[in-house]
């Protein structure tokens, strides 16, 4: 599938014109559905994910995106191409805060703010003073602070996946070697409900099990998920996983880095996207290894198999077979 590097400069390509066109749909959607960001964050109406159907699937697109569009706009200098990168990005801002996902929000903000901290120490120093004047605001200001937990549903906390996790953390101490079995999550979940079923998060969380695919493991982590399907074996698989992603990311970036090559930059914006999403792993596990969705997978294969191509195939063969 990969010749060459203008192989994975095409799906790059390909990747952001997907991601404009889902946020084009999620605004479209907003606007003539008639919602409102007050009902979004009441839970009053089901959150905007425009052609795709889940949210958390959506700001994947997101998290990989973002970092290959600011990274464009640093090194670009014709100003007609830093005008559609501009444009694109507010786009993606805009497409973004409306799915009203606090974990793509913050890792979106992360892998930006460590690309302003390598290449453009101002801007990251100007966004620090602002995020920390903001958090003051919000701390002292109380209408500002109402709107900001409004907005980002801060009173919900974990929005419920503390429970989650418990429900997950009571299968491992009962199944502690081999796990209960891919595909069982769902079966034996609400043997280990810590929360009466009438609550609001209880609710929620009964929803979420009717809605989702049957087999699905609903842990909304990916190292708890994969210890409560295959036990001992299959949390080793996920760390084993996890530090394969960062150490050739890693490995890749030195070695461009050291030959001043120009794809270097490409590789940094792949590989961040990569990082985040295995950030965002510890609170919802779609997106890397999902049950029986390959919409959702797609984007961060994309990415690990681009980085996987420039780790083999590096101009100078550093890499020792």
């Amino acid at each position: 599938l990969i010749k060459d590097s203008s192989y994975i400069k095409t799906y790059v390509t390909a990747l952001v014109i997907a991601t404009a066109i889902l946020a084009i749909s999620t605004i479209y959607l907003f606007i003539i559905d008639g919602y409102s960001l007050i009902e979004l964050n009441l839970g009053l109406r089901s959150r905007v994910s425009g052609l795709i159907g889940n949210p958390n699937i959506l700001t994947n697109f997101y998290i990989i995106s973002v970092p290959i569009l600011v990274l464009s706009l640093m090194f670009y200098r014709n100003a007609i191409k830093k005008s559609v990168v501009v444009s694109i990005l507010i786009l993606f801002i805009v497409g973004l805060t409306l799915t009203i996902s606090r974990t793509a929000i913050l890792g979106v903000l992360l892998s930006t703010l460590f690309i302003f901290f390598l290449f453009r120490k101002k801007y990251f120093y100007w966004s620090m003073f602002c995020l920390v004047l903001m958090v003051l605001n919000i701390l002292i200001y109380e209408p500002f602070g109402s709107l900001t937990s409004l907005l980002f549903r801060l009173e919900r906390g974990l929005a419920g996946r503390e429970f989650i996790w418990d429900i997950s953390i009571g299968i491992i101490k009962d199944n502690p070697i081999f796990g209960i079995g891919v595909g069982v999550f769902k079966l034996e979940m609400f043997n280990y409900f810590p929360i009466m079923l009438d609550s609001w998060v209880g609710r929620e969380l009964v929803k979420l099990h009717e809605i989702t695919a049957t087999g699905t493991n609903l842990s909304h982590n990916l190292f708890l998920g994969f210890y409560t399907d295959m036990g001992i074996v299959g949390f080793s698989t996920a760390i084993f996983f996890a530090t394969i992603f960062f150490r050739t990311g890693i490995k890749t970036l030195i070695i461009y880095k050291s030959i001043d090559s120009k794809d270097y930059y490409l590789i940094l914006a792949l590989f961040l996207g990569g990082a985040t999403m295995f950030v965002r792993a510890l609170f919802d596990s779609v997106g890397i290894l999902s049950y029986g969705v390959i919409t959702s997978d797609l984007p961060f294969w994309l990415i690990f198999g681009s980085l996987l191509h420039y780790y083999k195939n590096h101009p100078h063969n550093f890499i020792k077979e």
